[in-house]
């Protein structure tokens, strides 16, 4: 997450979606762009052999569709988790799955 947003409470942004839409919009916009940066991380991994080959479009797509549920419901409040914790979690989740390593 960039260092301008972590002060940013993202967990009340649900709350946007109903009261100003425009800004709600504006957000998801942002989530939908700006992964230029992070394409080219998962490429050079791919490359390296860093990271197994995987469908990128289909990784951000994944992505996406988890930070957009933490936008549209209160769930972040609910878990009692800061948006920098659960995009954490997220990530790692992806990144590492769920299985335990032995």
């Amino acid at each position: 997450m960039p260092e301008s947003y972590k002060e940013i409470d993202f967990r009340q942004m649900y709350l946007l979606k109903d009261k100003f839409p425009e800004i709600y919009h504006q957000v998801e916009l942002r989530l939908e762009t700006g992964w230029e940066t992070t394409i080219a991380l998962l490429e050079q991994g791919m490359e390296e052999g860093v990271i197994r080959r995987i469908n990128i479009p289909v990784l951000k797509m994944m992505l996406e569709a988890s930070l957009e549920q933490f936008f549209q419901r209160d769930i972040l409040i609910q878990s009692k988790l800061s948006y920098g914790e659960a995009l954490e979690e997220v990530v790692n989740i992806l990144v590492d799955g769920i299985i335990t390593r032995q």
